[in-house]
């Protein structure tokens, strides 16, 4: 660009000509999609062939011999945790009670329907042998 001898001035200052000359001097340039291409392709191309850089690349690793045992996180990105195999905790979901319905109850238990008064209860069968023997107003 110093070969054109442009004057320093802003580009929306520059005269039509003076244009024409920027662009045809950026033109012998390779710039934007073009250098992307170039570069895709070049790392396509140590891929393909299997090379040490390409299998770094694959790998998501330094190309350029940098350390990779600390201080390469740009290229392997975050890190997996300070502790290998540590247990992460889980958040504890609140454990739901199973809906329990009551069991059937035999008749003579506390809660059964003798408790409630609509059987009537049997003496007991010590009472019956006291009034055999007479001895039922016997206090126990």
């Amino acid at each position: 660009m110093a070969e054109t001898e442009l004057p320093n001035e802003r580009v929306k200052d520059l005269s039509e000509d003076q244009l024409t000359v920027v662009r045809a001097e950026v033109d012998k340039y390779m710039t934007e999609g073009d250098l992307r291409r170039f570069n895709a392709l070049n790392i396509k191309r140590l891929v393909e062939i299997g090379s040490f850089r390409g299998r770094r690349h694959i790998a998501s690793l330094p190309v350029r011999g940098q350390r990779s045992k600390t201080n390469a996180r740009t290229r392997k990105g975050r890190s997996k945790g300070a502790i290998a195999g540590k247990k992460i905790a889980k958040k504890v979901r609140p454990r739901v009670a199973p809906i329990r319905r009551p069991r059937p109850r035999p008749p003579d238990h506390p809660t059964g329907l003798r408790a409630m008064g609509s059987i009537p209860r049997p003496p007991p069968p010590h009472a019956a042998a006291r009034s055999k023997q007479g001895l039922a107003q016997c206090p126990a």
